[in-house]
């Protein structure tokens, strides 16, 4: 995250409207003025007013990964059931939770919803954490004025 706070205190956050890291996570401000980060997906984001989130490195997208529990539950037509939660390792989370955190000089962190039910059925609050939506079901254009919290009763 050091690389983070570095690009954010500097003027190239006032001069242009990208930018990136290798070290920390890709950020950007939207037109409306909030500072996104991207937390670990390898791919980038478009908003609706035309700004585009970068994508992380590789090395940080692949080292910030998930980890999938899987509950089967056997079921009386011949096939199992399967809940899948998802848990953050202790380097993940301790990543996310400095990047999401109070200190963190950015508006809203960019993180996979279940990156955000993992962190908050871990007993976290989720800080500057959240998802995105998309302007409609089939569209790859992102909202850049709506951002989603983890529904408690999905955890």
């Amino acid at each position: 995250m050091r690389a983070v706070r570095s690009i954010i205190a500097g003027p190239s956050l006032i001069k242009g409207p990208r930018l990136a890291t290798k070290e920390g996570p890709a950020l950007v401000r939207l037109t409306r003025g909030l500072v996104l980060a991207n937390w670990s997906s390898g791919h980038p984001f478009r908003f609706d007013d035309g700004t585009e989130l970068p994508a992380v490195s590789f090395y940080r997208s692949s080292h910030l990964r998930l980890t999938p529990n899987h509950h089967r539950q056997p079921n009386d037509g011949g096939w199992e059931d399967v809940l899948v939660r998802w848990s953050l390792d202790g380097a993940a989370e301790a990543d996310l939770l400095e990047c999401a955190g109070p200190r963190a000089p950015l508006d809203i962190l960019v993180v996979p919803r279940d990156a955000l039910r993992a962190l908050t059925a871990a007993g976290h609050l989720p800080g500057k954490a959240r998802s995105i939506m998309r302007t409609e079901r089939n569209s790859d254009v992102f909202r850049s004025d709506q951002f989603c919290l983890p529904d408690p009763f999905s955890l």
